[in-house]
Formats: C-alpha cells, sequence, structure tokens
C-alpha cells in the first residue's frame, strides 16, 4: 500500500503563543523515515500536502514507482534524499516541466505559482539530492541547471545513459557530484572547470571516455577526483599537480598511455594514489619519493620498466604498494624493508633478480607479500617466515613451486615460474 496519506490540518492553536524559528503556523518542515521498511509507492499527496517542507528523506526503504512531478509544489525543499528504493523512471519527471504552452523542449519553466502539478522551477530551494542507488534510467536533464542552489547530487548506481550535459557547469554552489556506477557515454565536459567550489568528483564506472580535459585543473578545491573504470586515453595532463587540495585519485582501468607525470609530487596532501590497470610506459617518476603523506600507491598491470626506486626517503606512510605486473628488474632495494607501516607489498610477475632482502622481515604489520613470477634466488629469511609464524602476515608467495624451484621457501605459497606476457 505504501505510505498513507491523510488530509492536511493547520495545525495552528489560536491560544499557543510560541514561536518557532521554522514552522511558526505549525506547517510540517521535516520527514525523515529513514530505514523503516517501508514498501509500496510515495503517494502524489505526501508532495502537496506538506508544501513548507525542507527536508525529505525516505532513504534506505523499498519504495517503488516514479517520480513524480508532484514534488514541484515543495517550494521550500531543500533535501530530497531517496537513496536505496526501488524508483524508476527518468529525472526529467522530477524537474517538472511547464506544459501549458505545450512547448515540452525540456526545459525548467521559471513558473513558481505554486500549482500541485507543474510547479516548474519550484526545486530552486533544493540544496541535496541523492537518489543514489534506484532504478532511474534514460539521461540526465539539461534542465538540472535550473537547480541554482544545489551544493550536492549524488545519481550513483542508477542506469543513466547519454552524455553529461554541459549545464551541470553552470551549478556553482555545487560541492559534490557523484554520477558513478551509470552508463554515461561520451568526454568530460568542458564546462567542469566553472565548478569552483567542487570539492568531490566521482564518475567511476561509466562508459565514459576521451582526454582527460585540462579543465579539470582548475577546479581549484577538488579533494577527491575519482574516473577510474571507464575508457579514458591520451596522456595524464601536466597540469593535474596543480590541485593543490587533492587527497585522493583514481585512474585505474581505463585506456590511458604515455609516462607517469612526475607534476603528481606536487600534491603534497594525497593519500591514495591508483593508476593500475592502464597502458603506462617508461620508469617510475623519482619525484614520487618525495610524497610524504600517501598511504596507498598501485601502478600495476602497466608496462612501466627500469628499477624499484627507494621510496625511503619521503614515503615512509605507506600501507600499500601495488608494482605487480610490470617490467621492473634488478633487485629488490632492501631499503624497502624501512617502510615500517607496511601492509600489503605486491611485487609479482616483473623481471626481478637477486634474493628476497631479510630487512623485509623488520616489516611486522605485514599482512600480504607477492613476490612470485621473477628471478628471485636464494633461500627466504626466517625472520621474513616469523612474521607468518607468530605475526600478521597471511600470505606470502614465491616461486618455490616445481621440481627445480629457483627459490627456497618454508612458509611461502608456492608458484612455477610463469613469465608475464603483456597484451
Amino acid at each position: 500500500e505504501g505510505i498513507q496519506c491523510h488530509p492536511h490540518q493547520d495545525g495552528k492553536n489560536n491560544n499557543d503563543n510560541s514561536n518557532n524559528d521554522d514552522d511558526e503556523d505549525g506547517n510540517v518542515s521535516h520527514v525523515e523515515l529513514r530505514r523503516n521498511n517501508l514498501h509500496g509507492l510515495i503517494p502524489d499527496e505526501l508532495y502537496t500536502t506538506l508544501p513548507y517542507l525542507k527536508v525529505l528523506d525516505l532513504s534506505d526503504n523499498g519504495l517503488a514507482g516514479t517520480l513524480s512531478a508532484a514534488v514541484g509544489a515543495m517550494h521550500h525543499l531543500e533535501i530530497l534524499n531517496l537513496t536505496s528504493n526501488n524508483i524508476a523512471g527518468s529525472l526529467n519527471s522530477l524537474l517538472s516541466f511547464d506544459d501549458d504552452d505545450g512547448d515540452d523542449d525540456g526545459s525548467i519553466s521559471s513558473n513558481n505559482n505554486g500549482g500541485s502539478g507543474g510547479g516548474g522551477g519550484a526545486l530552486t530551494s533544493l540544496k541535496e539530492l541523492h537518489l543514489a542507488n534506484n532504478l532511474i534510467s534514460e539521461s540526465i536533464p539539461h534542465a538540472i541547471h535550473a537547480l541554482t542552489n544545489l551544493k550536492s547530487l549524488n545519481l550513483s548506481g542508477n542506469s543513466l545513459r547519454g552524455t553529461i550535459p554541459y549545464e551541470i557547469g553552470r551549478l556553482s554552489r555545487l560541492s559534490s557530484l557523484d554520477l558513478s556506477y551509470n552508463r554515461l557515454v561520451g568526454p568530460l565536459p568542458h564546462e567542469f572547470s566553472e565548478l569552483k567550489a567542487l570539492v568531490n568528483l566521482d564518475l567511476s564506472r561509466n562508459n565514459l571516455g576521451g582526454l582527460l580535459i585540462v579543465e579539470l585543473s582548475r577546479v581549484p578545491y577538488l579533494v577527491t577526483l575519482r574516473l577510474n573504470d571507464n575508457h579514458f586515453s591520451g596522456e595524464v595532463p601536466s597540469e593535474i599537480g596543480t590541485l593543490a587540495h587533492l587527497e585522493e585519485l583514481r585512474l585505474n582501468n581505463n585506456d590511458l598511455r604515455g609516462t607517469l607525470p612526475g607534476e603528481i609530487a606536487n600534491l603534497g596532501g594525497l593519500d591514495y594514489l591508483n593508476v593500475a590497470k592502464n597502458h603506462f610506459v617508461g620508469k617510475f617518476p623519482s619525484e614520487w619519493t618525495s610524497m610524504a603523506g600517501l598511504r596507498e600507491l598501485d601502478v600495476s598491470s602497466n608496462e612501466l620498466r627500469g628499477t624499484i626506486p627507494i621510496f625511503v626517503d619521503g614515503m615512509k606512510n605507506l600501507r600499500l604498494l601495488n608494482m605487480a605486473r610490470n617490467d621492473f628488474y634488478d633487485t629488490i632495494p632492501s631499503e624497502l624493508g624501512s617502510l615500517y607501516k607496511l601492509q600489503y607489498l605486491f611485487l609479482d610477475d616483473n623481471e626481478l633478480e637477486g634474493i628476497v632482502p631479510k630487512e623485509f622481515g623488520e616489516l611486522t604489520d605485514m599482512k600480504k607479500m607477492t613476490l612470485h613470477n621473477n628471478f628471485l634466488t636464494g633461500q627466504v629469511d626466517d625472520r621474513i617466515c616469523k612474521l607468518a609464524d607468530e605475526l600478521f602476515l597471511t600470505k606470502l608467495s614465491a616461486d618455490c613451486g616445481g621440481e627445480m624451484p629457483n627459490i627456497v621457501c618454508d612458509c611461502c605459497t608456492c608458484h612455477d615460474h610463469e613469465p608475464m606476457v603483456h597484451l
């Protein structure tokens, strides 16, 4: 049956002289029913009988149906959260059209007469729109720009198609934009450079493509930039090193090429950097060793070549280092054993030779270490095996399998050496 609505009652008590900041006439301003196991449809009456509502949170329920144009009656609505339901339809119905003149051109009308059916433009008070994890389809309307006060837009986890409308660049107050886990295609709009207030941008897991636009470097306050799992191509622009506030950069699982820009080292606050599963070539940038705050670094599954640089100069906060499935050669630097906070070290599928540094036995927080499919020889030191026997190391792999193993290890998961083939 869904949510049941009853005729609106004023709620005003003439003998009550109290003065409420939000609801001096007794009008309801907040409806928050998150995680209440609600099912069924959202009735239009919920929108039309509560015209002074500022916050509507029905997230994490089982509500169904489609987005209704009746929400346009809520001129004062600031937060709409319908996350994690089963709501279908398109955003066009939410961004109400004015059909009185018969011109359905996809733009929001400036009519603010408070009508319950078409209320076009009535959502201009909206600051947060959260519709993640639903069944919304079709494209993002160009009319999205009419939500002029919008600060947070989350449409992730739907079935949105088409391109990202350039009009999003007109949302000058937008600080968080999440369009991840959809089916969006096409390039990044150059108009993103106008989003001067943007802090978090997540476009991951779509079918977006084209070049990484230089204009992203003109978004001065970006903290999170997630472009992973798309089809972006070309080189990473060196201008990305000007994003002084960036803490998280995910470019993994794309078709990016060229060398890794050393300018990324200018991002002094960077905490997480993932460029795995691309087609990067050349050496690991020596400039990156100065990134003191970096906690996780993943450059795996590329075509990087050369020796593993000595990270200890300035990367002592690393918890995860993944350099697997590249063409790194020569010996493993013993200085890696002084990265005492390291928990995950992946060096498999390279061309490394020599012995496993005994200094690895000092990495007492280590949980996983993969060394197989290299040309390492000798015996793994007992102090390293002690990490597996007495501390937290749950996986240690090496080429100790087969009739003639390359390496001797009493505590390893043993592999037969299989040369790495780049596709």
